[in-house]
């Protein structure tokens, strides 16, 4: 997991990239909903600890152990899976018919980490085997480690130029009211010849 904890959190921007970019694969009808990926923010950092009660969270740890970090792909990819059915069979039910949202699919996301946190052991258990069932027979055999470590590589180039250009235009923001320079362009000259001597050395 290169990067994933570094100060620049390379290594997370870039498994969000791929997994919205295996999300939308995987759904198409999610392909116009631009912020669902970054739910999964936090599954990468944490391997779920942050939304799963331990005895869980301690199995997905074991199958990370045992299987890879594609893991958490496969479990991410079974919970969408699991709230858009929910989603889709609220959508029908509704008398007067409606079409899906983002916000929908983010609280259907949201009650299934809920269900799995409740206090009813058999029901949560049989909740998390069912993702899991999901996870390791539709989505492993199509996300193997060497897929996702090629679509990683193809995708840190330009994650990293839009961390840097982020942090250049916060940077510059900052220089500019501290600097009291004439312009934004002379700014942006004196930031990107300091970076370089300082890359340089």
């Amino acid at each position: 997991l290169p990067d994933t904890y570094s100060r620049s959190l390379l290594g997370s921007a870039i498994d969000q990239r791929v997994f919205e970019q295996v999300l939308h694969a995987q759904f198409p009808e999610l392909r116009k909903f631009a912020s669902l990926g970054a739910l999964s923010f936090g599954w990468f950092l944490g391997w779920f600890a942050n939304v799963l009660p331990v005895p869980l969270a301690l199995r997905v740890l074991d199958l990370f152990f045992s299987e890879g970090p594609p893991v958490i792909y496969w479990i991410g990819l079974a919970v969408f899976e699991a709230a858009l059915e929910r989603v889709k069979t609220a959508v029908d039910e509704m008398v007067e018919k409606t079409v899906m949202d983002e916000e929908q699919v983010i609280m259907a996301v949201g009650q299934i980490f809920s269900d799995l946190r409740q206090t009813n052991i058999a029901k949560r258990q049989a909740l998390f085997d069912a993702l899991l069932t999901v996870a390791m027979d539709r989505f492993a055999p199509k996300l193997t480690l060497d897929y996702l470590v090629a679509a990683k590589e193809r995708e840190a180039g330009a994650t990293l130029r839009a961390l840097n250009d982020r942090t250049r235009a916060g940077d510059l923001r900052r220089l500019t009211r501290r600097a009291q320079l004439a312009t934004a362009d002379e700014t942006a000259l004196v930031y990107d010849v300091s970076v370089a001597a300082v890359l340089r050395t």
